[in-house]
């Protein structure tokens, strides 16, 4: 013994370096999977969806993914790891970009499509396949009420649609966050 405590051999070293990467690819994509699959049920139950079928679509798409598992490893095998995995990097990159230029446009209205829904649920349609239709309408009513304060709103500089559409989505998510909260730990 050296006398060196705690540090850890890299279980790296013997390896290539497109393992590592690899690894951390593969770790990241099960972090984000494990982050996001508990939270969906929690979401769900605002829009009348029960956790069976909201653990449905999750343990589908795990299942879609474990089934594609061969196919993607005969794309791997075919075309290589390095060109894979940069097709698939450029592609979230690329798609990052348009969402990215597209709130920089029309700036960050996200909210509406949160705010909408619950809108029309408080005017009592409860059922999720009647709800889109009056949902999509009351989102572009939405926008073109806060595009109309925008304009008519004095302003020393130029007054962003999003900072409109945030002052009410973002007190609303507050508020839909604290009642799912709370109903979950009543449950």
């Amino acid at each position: 013994m050296s006398g060196r405590i705690g540090l850890a051999r890299n279980p790296f070293r013997s390896l290539p370096p497109e393992v590592a990467v690899l690894t951390a690819v593969a770790f990241s994509v099960a972090l984000g999977f494990g982050i996001v699959a508990p939270a969906i049920p929690l979401f769900a139950k605002d829009f009348g969806v029960s956790n069976f079928a909201a653990g449905a679509v999750v343990s589908v798409f795990a299942l879609v993914r474990f089934a594609s598992a061969p196919v993607a490893g005969r794309l791997v095998d075919r075309l290589g790891e390095r060109l894979v995995l940069a097709t698939g990097i450029g592609i979230v990159g690329v798609s990052s970009l348009l969402a990215g230029l597209s709130v920089a446009v029309a700036g960050v209205i996200g909210f509406v499509g949160l705010a909408a829904p619950h809108f029309v649920r408080a005017m009592g349609v409860k059922d999720p396949y009647r709800l889109i239709a009056p949902s999509t309408l009351t989102g572009a009513i939405i926008v073109l009420i806060a595009d109309a304060l925008v304009r008519l709103i004095p302003a020393t500089g130029e007054l962003r649609l999003g900072v409109v559409t945030s002052l009410v989505g973002a007190p609303l998510f507050a508020l839909l966050a604290w009642r799912s909260a709370r109903s979950w730990m009543q449950d």
